[in-house]
C-alpha cells in the first residue's frame, strides 16, 4: 500500500509546496496590513487630537448640567 506522497512525482510535490508557501505569504502579508490598519485606528494620541473639540464640548455640557443639578440641591424653590 502506497501513500499519496509516494505515488506523486517529486516535481509535483515541489510545485505544491511552492504554491502553499506563496498562499501562506499572501495571507501573512494581508494579516500584517490589517493589524497595521487597526493600530492606526486605535492610536490614542491621534484620536485625542482628532476628536478634542467634540469631546471638550460634550464634557463642558455634562459639567454644566451637573453643576446646574448640584446647585439645584442647595437652592429653595
Amino acid at each position: 500500500m502506497s501513500t499519496p506522497a509516494e505515488s506523486m512525482p517529486i516535481a509535483s510535490l515541489e510545485v505544491r509546496a511552492a504554491e502553499q508557501r506563496r498562499v501562506l505569504l499572501d495571507r501573512a502579508t494581508e494579516l500584517k496590513s490589517k493589524v497595521q490598519h487597526v493600530r492606526e485606528n486605535l492610536d490614542v494620541n491621534r484620536n485625542a487630537r482628532r476628536y478634542f473639540g467634540p469631546a471638550a464640548a460634550v464634557l463642558a455640557g455634562v459639567g454644566l448640567l451637573f453643576g446646574y443639578a448640584v446647585a439645584g440641591l442647595f437652592t429653595d424653590r
